[in-house]
């Protein structure tokens, strides 16, 4: 039998009875076990006893709870008081079972009848009490570990969504944590954490790249083009050549600055200017500046504004590019000679809801949830129009921080819905 203090060696055990004959007979039968050599403490008191696990270690404690200086479920309260690290079994006559019964329940690892017990039941109680009591004790430490590491985890989350990518906590460990398998769920935190700075370094410097090594030539070519533009043409084809420059150039700029938007959100560093604009007003220049757009394709653009108050409190810059993205992608992604409505409503008192609705070919119902993600473009829509898949994305994040939502639907008789709402 091994035990905390060491292994190889005889249990040792106190015996608590007042009764000269039980206490024998106890003794007897323990001494004489053969599975486990036992050494043998007796003690005819509650007093005694307390006195002797003060001055000595017993790896557990037989205890009868009718003591001439204490009776009942007491005696093993203010043993285990004295003690509560050693496991307990108690000593009971049979009418006394509910005294028992109720020791086990405040922690006692058995309970036996006096009189009836045999030796062979006695030992094999104690044994099992010990190891019962051993590894209850091992449970422990280790949900204590495990407790303090789950601490340390949650701490280290904490500091993370704070934006702390310098935290670190495989460091926090005890003395003696080494081994435990616990560690690699820290350890496993600090090297993610590190691949999140990595990735963030490598984010910061791509953002620089696209601010001053994309926007700034792409600037200097439009003004290029203009440049040229005034130019006399002798060929006839400059004006062509010039045309295609622009609109190219004009398209990498408009991704740049969507990236630059983009990292700006992730960031948590988007801010908004908010004044008041009337809505119908904002609404109807956006679909002015489209007109060309969709006179092109022979589409057209319809409003139908705001009834009654159409004031809002919003940033009519960010509000008027989701219009105009959604109002784009309706041109782009919906047939030839189509009618866009664009619909606003008052759905609840506070509450303004912008619709865009085309009569295209729609979205697949599965991509309905995905369409507003960043970088995600419709494999079934692609060949439709060209796009890095950031300005829906780029639409959630300013709807949700003006405090709304946007959704997109399927049109029961074709076509899709694109919606947001927003305070008024």
């Amino acid at each position: 039998m091994t035990d905390a203090k060491g292994q190889g060696r005889a249990l040792r055990l106190l015996v608590v009875e007042d009764n000269p004959v039980e206490r024998e007979f106890l003794s007897a039968a323990l001494r004489r076990a053969r599975s486990d050599p036992m050494e043998v403490t007796l003690a005819e008191s509650l007093a005694e006893a307390r006195t002797a696990v003060q001055a000595h270690y017993f790896d557990a404690i037989l205890l009868d709870l009718s003591l001439p200086d204490s009776d009942g479920i007491e005696t093993f309260r203010r043993m285990r008081a004295d003690s509560p690290e050693l496991p307990i079994v108690v000593l009971t006559v049979s009418e006394d079972e509910a005294q028992a019964l109720l020791a086990l329940q405040e922690g006692a690892q058995d309970y036996l009848f006096k009189g009836t017990v045999d030796r062979q039941a006695l030992v094999r109680s104690l044994r099992y009490a010990v190891e019962r009591h051993r590894l209850q004790l091992a449970l422990e430490r280790q949900t204590r570990r495990l407790s303090e590491h789950l601490n340390v985890l949650r701490g280290g989350f904490s500091r993370l969504a704070a934006g702390d990518l310098g935290i670190r906590i495989s460091g926090d460990l005890a003395e003696g944590d080494e081994a435990d398998g616990l560690t690699g769920l820290l350890e496993d935190f600090d090297q993610t954490v590190e691949r999140l700075r990595s990735l963030s370094e490598l984010k910061a410097q791509f953002s620089s790249m696209v601010s001053h090594d994309l926007r700034s030539p792409m600037n200097t070519i439009l003004m290029a083009v203009s440049a040229l533009e005034a130019l006399p043409d002798e060929s006839g084809e400059q004006e062509r050549f010039l045309g295609i420059i622009r609109r190219k150039a004009s398209r990498i700029l408009q991704l740049a600055e969507e990236l630059l938007e983009v990292f700006t959100i992730e960031a948590g560093q988007m801010s908004l200017t908010r004044s008041e604009v009337d809505l119908n007003q904002m609404l109807a220049s956006c679909l002015e500046d489209l007109t060309p757009q969709a006179l092109a394709r022979r589409q057209v653009l319809q409003l139908q504004p705001l009834a009654g108050p159409s004031r809002v409190v919003c940033d009519a810059a960010k509000i008027a590019r989701v219009v105009e993205n959604l109002v784009n992608n309706a041109l782009k992604y919906s047939v030839e000679g189509d009618t866009i409505l664009v619909r606003a409503t008052r759905v609840e008192p506070g509450r303004v809801q912008i619709e865009v609705i085309d009569h295209g070919s729609g979205i697949p119902d599965e991509e309905l949830r995905r369409v507003f993600d960043l970088f995600y473009r419709s494999p079934a829509r692609e060949h439709l129009a060209a796009g890095a898949g950031l300005g829906l994305g780029i639409c959630r994040a300013f709807v949700r921080a003006h405090g709304g939502e946007i959704w997109a639907l399927n049109q029961p008789d074709g076509g899709a819905r694109f919606a947001f709402e927003l305070p008024q």
